[in-house]
C-alpha cells in the first residue's frame, strides 16, 4: 500500500514540475516578436512572396514541418496558399 502511495506522490511531483516548466516556457515567448513575424508573413502572403525556412538536423525537420503547416494547414481558409519552402 505504501508503495502505491509513494508512486502516486512521485508521479504528482513529476507532473507538477513538468507543467510548471511548460508554463514558464510559454510565458517566456515575446508576444511582440511573434506579432512582428505574423505581420511579415501576412505581407509576404499579400505580395505573393515565398517564405523560406531552413535548419540543420532536427532544426531542418522542424522547419520542413512548419513550412508544411503554413503552406497547407494555415492556408485552408485563405483564397490562396502561403508560398513557402
Amino acid at each position: 500500500m505504501q508503495s502505491t502511495s509513494l508512486n502516486k506522490k512521485r508521479m504528482e511531483a513529476y507532473l507538477s514540475q513538468y507543467i510548471k516548466a511548460h508554463k514558464e516556457t510559454l510565458d517566456s515567448i515575446p508576444l511582440d516578436k511573434v506579432a512582428g513575424i505574423i505581420t511579415l508573413f501576412k505581407k509576404a502572403w499579400r505580395e505573393g512572396r515565398k517564405i523560406f525556412f531552413f535548419g540543420n538536423g532536427g532544426s531542418g525537420t522542424n522547419s520542413s514541418h512548419f513550412a508544411t503547416d503554413l503552406g497547407k494547414g494555415a492556408s485552408d481558409a485563405l483564397p490562396k496558399p502561403f508560398r513557402c519552402l
